[in-house]
């Protein structure tokens, strides 16, 4: 088997080129069935599975110019657990920073 945190990893990297690509089926089949915790700061909140496949489905969902993450780091709390913390640098299509 494969360790969790070479598995969290492979995730990441899956996880950037779906942004990269703008592969809305892949992103949204990434969150659980059982609902998604969305953090931005402060803010929290969440969001059903059908929730999260209209985000991505949504006109104004664009893939970035560039996508890439910064400063990720991976730590394994348990033998099944790895929690991922980090940021992302993201160009939107019109040159702005959006990440």
């Amino acid at each position: 088997t494969t360790p969790p945190i070479e598995d969290a990893r492979r995730f990441m990297a899956e996880y950037a080129t779906e942004i990269r690509t703008g592969d809305r089926a892949a992103l949204a089949a990434r969150y659980l069935s059982s609902g998604t915790l969305l953090i931005r700061g402060s803010r929290r909140s969440w969001h059903s599975p059908a929730e999260m496949l209209a985000r991505y489905r949504r006109r104004q969902w664009q893939p970035p110019a560039t996508f890439d993450w910064v400063d990720l780091r991976f730590d394994q709390l348990a033998p099944d657990t790895v929690t991922v913390t980090g940021w992302f640098d993201w160009t939107k299509a019109n040159g702005e920073g959006g990440g």
